[in-house]
This record gives C-alpha cells, sequence and structure tokens, in this order.
C-alpha cells in the first residue's frame, strides 16, 4: 500500500552496509522489547 510512497519509506527504513552494523542494532531493539526472546528455524524440503 504504501510501498511506492518515497516519503513513506524514507521515514521508516535503515540502510546498513555491513552484518555486523546490523547486529548491533538488532541486539539493540531485542534489548528494548520486553519478554523472552524466542527463535525460530525454517527449513526449506
Amino acid at each position: 500500500e504504501n510501498s511506492g510512497n518515497m516519503n513513506y519509506m524514507v521515514g521508516r527504513a535503515i540502510l546498513i552496509p555491513k552484518n555486523n552494523e546490523v547486529e548491533k542494532i538488532s541486539e539493540l531493539i531485542m534489548n528494548w522489547l520486553p519478554g523472552k526472546v524466542y527463535t525460530y528455524y525454517s527449513a526449506n524440503f
């Protein structure tokens, strides 16, 4: 619905070129969120 709206996307996109930066942001967000952490795995057969 808003995927074609550049102003909408600019306010919500996080652009990071390296995985280690993504890991830092993910850790910050996970520490900020309340509750227990669950890990889900998937497989393609």
